[in-house]
């Protein structure tokens, strides 16, 4: 028994030291993300075609921009996403999903391994790239890949295989 409650205190401690670095890995990424678009920063390329594709996509019902150019089926659920914000709005909104998403395994880290991990992962040039360059789907993949390794580790080759297959979803290699 206090073994058990030993480790469950350890794992509280874990979580609660790593919110500070996902809040501010949160905070920062969505705000200059936000502050980027909101100064005209943005290119239409990658922002303004996905703003356009799940304005199509949600509203409109034109399933098949999911496939137009990248074949996205995770496009029309992130749809949703851009339709619960008003339309001056769901740039902002979507730039604020992606950085909460990015943010996410700085939490699971610090849960395994400590504040140092979330840290390291929140200083991850590959996470800042991916929550500043606009928006793509792409960045879904990392919380997806960080789950596989955190199964795997975890003796769990099944979620692992789950997992490790969600990146499909994202786009076509």
């Amino acid at each position: 028994m206090a073994r058990y409650a030993a480790s469950t205190a350890g794992k509280k401690t874990g979580l609660l030291s790593g919110t500070l670095p996902a809040l501010l890995l949160f905070g920062l990424l969505a705000s200059m993300a936000c502050l980027k678009y909101l100064s005209l920063h943005s290119t239409v390329f990658d922002l303004g075609v996905f703003l356009s594709n799940l304005y199509a996509v949600g509203c409109s019902g034109e399933w098949q921009r999911a496939v137009n150019g990248h074949i996205q089926p995770l496009m029309p659920l992130i749809a949703h996403v851009y339709d619960l914000a008003p339309d001056s709005a769901a740039p902002l909104a979507l730039l604020c999903f992606q950085a909460m998403v990015l943010a996410i395994p700085a939490l699971l880290a610090a849960s395994r391994w400590g504040l140092f991990a979330a840290v390291a992962y929140a200083l991850y040039f590959p996470v800042w790239y991916n929550g500043l360059f606009d928006f793509h789907l792409d960045f879904l993949a990392i919380p997806m890949l960080f789950s596989f390794f955190l199964a795997a580790e975890a003796g769990k080759p099944w979620l692992a295989l789950l997992f490790g297959l969600l990146p499909v979803l994202v786009k076509e290699p």
